[in-house]
């Protein structure tokens, strides 16, 4: 299916309906519903094939799956170095950060333009909608320039600061290019 593994936990495996929900959110994908009789079967058939070839499911880091991706590139693009620093730079396809609420503001198209631009095409809008409402983003309007501009909300990313700090060459040492 695509190529790409799916997020499941263990639950998920035994309950057939939350097994066909991952498969669409993450696959696109909506496999046929089993008797209940015939789905436990095909369950102990992968659990024991999975024993007897000394299969086991492997723990991967979050960055590693589909939704981990997003959620870098997401934190990329609200903490970039395209960032907006007033909110009227959201017209200039900037994330803008209010931070005394706390909430980063963004269009859609904006967000989708940098994913593609990241070549993250897994995701279609409604999916990437869904991904944003399961971090507590929300549709949101805000008044811009006289002008009503449908936003994304999301909790703000923490900001980190670093400093590079420049090497120091004396009149008489080769520049080292």
């Amino acid at each position: 299916m695509q190529g790409q593994p799916l997020e499941l936990g263990t639950n998920d495996l035994m309950n057939q309906s939350d097994f066909q929900r991952a498969c669409v959110e993450q696959l696109n994908f909506f496999p046929r519903t089993m008797q209940k009789a015939q789905w436990e079967q095909r369950i102990n058939a992968l659990l024991n094939e999975m024993s007897d070839t000394e299969g086991h499911v492997i723990e991967v880091s979050q960055d590693v799956s589909v939704n981990g991706q997003f959620q870098d590139h997401l934190e990329e693009f609200c903490t970039g170095h395209q960032a907006a620093d007033e909110k009227e730079q959201i017209l200039l396809k900037r994330p803008w950060t209010d931070e005394l609420a706390d909430f980063t503001y963004f269009r859609l198209k904006d967000l989708e333009a940098h994913l593609v631009k990241a070549n993250f095409k897994t995701y279609k809008t409604h999916q990437i909608a869904q991904r944003l409402r399961d971090i507590n983003g929300e549709a949101t309007q805000l008044r811009i320039q006289s002008k009503v501009v449908r936003l994304w909300k999301i909790p703000a990313h923490e900001q980190l600061t670093s400093r590079i700090t420049t090497p120091k060459f004396s009149a008489d040492e080769e520049i080292p290019f």
